[in-house]
């Protein structure tokens, strides 16, 4: 993949690091990167020899304020602009519920007021903290190394001179001279040899001073000698304790789909997630507490864990989104207009009320009487806008739901279907309500899903709220669009990038299959396999089985549409099967899916009765697994429903 257009080297950006908010971060040009830098030295090394080696996949960026360096994976989408539309979230700390860790917060405006400083320099000479201009350009030369103080040598020589220099010529003896000369070096001798042990003298002095304090913070924190024995003690028995469970642990059942366990994992990430300190939380710490909470041996699903706290923390960051919008002030609703009374107020108006309360309460007691009548006349518009105002209220909350099951459902069929299912509950939805919420860009790219089930289900909500405006109809795809994609990838001077954008394109699409025969394009990304790049010919496998399993679930969808009696036989043999042993399992997971695919379909009751599939439905509601009793059941009283509302 290509470096963003909005991302560019020598530029100041926003990083979000695991368990940490969004960061100001310098992003370096890797290829201008000096390995060994003046003042900060060779501890990146590494990290740019593999940015250099992947410069389209890596890029390596400088913390503010720490001053330390990190490798950021393009593909994450981890890496912001500086000025890009959540700036002023970021500004304040986003995620929220990261930055109350103990100085976290302090660091990040430290971070951010030394970012605004080096953007207030003019350009040409701006420089990030501890960086000289050679760092950023190997075309300068680095300044010469700082002088560092050294113990100057005494010359011996110079002080035989000297002192030669002294003697007066006529007092000149050549074997007084000798004499004094060895006495000389030797003195020089003896203070050299003073001078050595002094210096071992203080060096020794020095470590014994740093190892006094060493220990004495290691005292601080061990504690007392008792305490230190007790805590062994404890470990010990808690070792032997985690070796017997780690012993029971067994790995995910062999029939469990990824998909199913994915589920599971998400749902258990994001309890600890929310209910466990963020200070503490690293992959392994929340990897061990699932296999607790699990009683499962994780340790060959490390990526996929991985996988579900990014997709966790992501909805969770929709969600704090979601609640800051809700949140944010609101027009203040107009003042009720003042109610009209026959007499002027003569007293305190909370006495005035209390009597007009009482005689609502106690209406059988009190006899009627055209004033209570006005009263009564008077309070029931108040009445209908509080009634109104509660409707609206229940609205939200309903309309939050839907869109929060359906950032939980991330790309999971059967779940993004139930969440759309939850909303046919309501029957009118306020635009306006409608509008505010986070739920109407969820929808618009669901009407626009590769699923034609989803579609239609959103389409139908559409359709029944009257919402046309609001969420519309995607646009068709022309013909045209798909030959020029295709022209573009049989041209042989295309790039490599240009070539993975287009087949992005086209896996964006939802092509059908007249799509693909009439164009041709399938033929195109099938030879394309073979191509001499990896990662285009992985790209273009990847997109020919998309296409392929999807055609094979329109197909199907074709084949339940014309002629559903067939379709429901077949189900119906699935729901009447039995199984005691090893495959009950699997027959269960069978009829989950059948029983999914029966309350997607719209049926007619007389199909229901000559398929015989109401009886096994029925008999369902009874089974032992809980799952299938529940989805049994609802699809009977949503038969039951349609059944009424066709009467």
């Amino acid at each position: 993949m290509a470096l963003s257009d909005e991302i560019v080297p020598n530029s100041v950006g926003w990083y979000i690091l695991e368990g940490y908010p969004w960061w100001p971060v310098y992003i370096c040009d890797t290829f201008k990167l000096r390995p060994n830098l003046h003042l900060l030295g060779d501890g990146h090394k590494k990290i740019l020899k593999k940015a250099r080696d992947f410069p389209e996949d890596f890029i390596v960026v400088y913390y503010f304020g720490s001053h330390d360096f990190s490798i950021v994976g393009l593909k994450k989408g981890v890496l912001r602009p500086w000025d890009c539309a959540q700036k002023e979230q970021f500004l304040k700390g986003h995620p929220g519920h990261l930055t109350k860790k103990k100085g976290v917060m302090e660091e990040l405006t430290e971070s951010i007021q030394e970012a605004e400083e080096y953007l207030s320099q003019p350009e040409d000479i701006r420089l990030p903290q501890h960086m000289v201009p050679s760092d950023l350009d190997p075309t300068l030369e680095p300044p010469p190394p700082e002088l560092v103080p050294q113990e100057v040598a005494i010359d011996q020589e110079m002080e035989e001179d000297e002192a030669m220099d002294e003697v007066p010529e006529e007092e000149y003896d050549e074997e007084e001279e000798k004499k004094k000369l060895k006495e000389r070096k030797k003195a020089a001798k003896e203070k050299k040899k003073k001078l050595a042990k002094e210096k071992k003298e203080k060096d020794k002095k020095e470590k014994k001073e740093k190892e006094k304090k060493k220990r004495k913070s290691s005292d601080k924190k061990a504690g007392s000698i008792s305490k230190v024995s007790k805590t062994a003690t404890e470990t010990d028995v808690k070792s032997t304790v985690v070796k017997k469970d780690t012993e029971e642990k067994k790995p995910p059942p062999p029939d469990m789909t990824t998909e199913a366990l994915s589920i599971i994992l998400e749902k258990e990430i994001r309890w600890i997630l929310v209910n466990c300190p963020f200070e503490e939380m690293t992959t392994k710490t929340v990897r061990k507490q699932l296999e607790e909470r699990l009683k499962m041996d994780l340790r060959h699903h490390k990526a996929s864990i991985k996988e579900g706290v990014a997709r966790v923390i992501a909805s969770m960051e929709e969600e704090d989104a979601g609640d800051s919008a809700s949140t944010a002030p609101e027009e203040p609703a107009p003042a009720p207009a003042p109610t009209p009374t026959p007499t002027p107020a003569t007293g305190a108006e909370a006495e005035a009320v209390k009597p007009e309360v009482n005689l609502e309460v106690n209406e059988p007691v009190v006899p009627a009487t055209p004033e209570a009548d006005a009263k009564k006349e008077v309070n029931t518009p108040n009445d209908e806008e509080a009634a109104r105002a509660e409707r609206i209220e229940a609205m939200k909350k309903e309309l939050e739901a839907g869109s929060k099951n359906l950032s939980l459902a991330l790309e999971l069929e059967p779940k993004i279907m139930d969440a759309l299912n939850s909303l046919k509950s309501l029957d009118i939805v306020d635009k306006d309500v409608l509008a505010k919420s986070t739920l109407q860009s969820r929808l618009v790219k669901l009407r626009a899903h590769r699923s034609s089930k989803i579609s239609e289900l959103v389409t139908l909500l559409v359709k029944k709220w009257n919402v046309e405006d609001l969420i519309p109809a995607p646009k068709p795809i022309t013909k045209e669009e798909i030959l020029e994609l295709k022209a573009k990838l049989e041209n042989t001077d295309t790039s490599h990038d240009e070539l993975l954008v287009c087949l992005d394109q086209l896996g964006q699409m939802n092509l059908t299959i007249d799509h693909l025969k009439t164009t041709g394009i399938a033929r195109t990304v099938s030879k394309l396999r073979q191509h001499g790049n990896d990662k285009v010919s992985a790209k273009a496998l990847e997109l020919r089985k998309k296409w392929i399993k999807q055609l094979n679930e329109q197909t199907a969808d074709s084949d339940s549409g014309p002629n559903p009696l067939k379709t429901l036989k077949t189900l119906n043999r699935i729901l009447e099967q039995h199984s005691d042993g090893a495959d009950a399992l699997k027959l269960q997971s069978k009829q989950l899916a059948a029983l999914d695919q029966l309350h997607s379909m719209s049926l007619d009751t007389q199909d229901i009765i000559d398929s015989k599939v109401g009886i096994s439905v029925s008999k369902l509601r009874k089974s032992s697994n809980d799952e299938v009793a529940k989805s049994a059941k609802k699809l009977r009283k949503k038969w039951q429903a349609e059944a009424k509302a066709k009467a």
